[in-house]
């Protein structure tokens, strides 16, 4: 798990450019790579661009021991009112939560998850025999 707090424009640049490593380590193709890093890339400058601020936490996660993906924690200092437009997202992630409390601030979480492996192929168990073996 990564934690990286966001004040500068180089600040986004470096959590974007963690972000894409850590889906790479994972094992997400380039395309999946550049999708993260985008919608890391803009979270990032919305909170430079706020007076309060806030962090990311980038981890590895996974589900049902089988399935490994990214997830994604915004964390926005600015209480108030609701600002985060995040209609945009659902087509670059696969799990999207936007949580907004008007004393804590917003909270941005999305999972992105490695497609299923098509590289296995299913055997024959040992009660299939050819004709004839027995």
């Amino acid at each position: 798990m990564d934690m990286f707090l966001i004040k500068t424009p180089s600040d986004a640049v470096s959590v974007r450019q963690q972000g894409r490593e850590i889906a790479k380590k994972i094992g997400f193709g380039t395309v999946d790579q550049t999708r993260i890093a985008f919608t890391i890339s803009e979270l990032a400058m919305q909170l430079v661009d706020s007076p309060a601020q806030g962090h990311m936490v980038i981890k590895a996660i996974n589900r049902n021991k089988l399935e490994l993906g990214i997830e994604v924690r915004l964390y926005d200092h600015e209480t108030g009112a609701k600002r985060w437009d995040s209609d945009w997202m659902n087509k670059w992630v696969d799990d999207l939560e936007v949580k907004h409390d008007d004393t804590r601030g917003t909270t941005i979480t999305f999972r992105r998850w490695l497609p299923p492996s098509y590289g296995y192929e299913r055997q024959a168990g040992p009660s299939v025999l050819a004709a004839g073996e027995e």
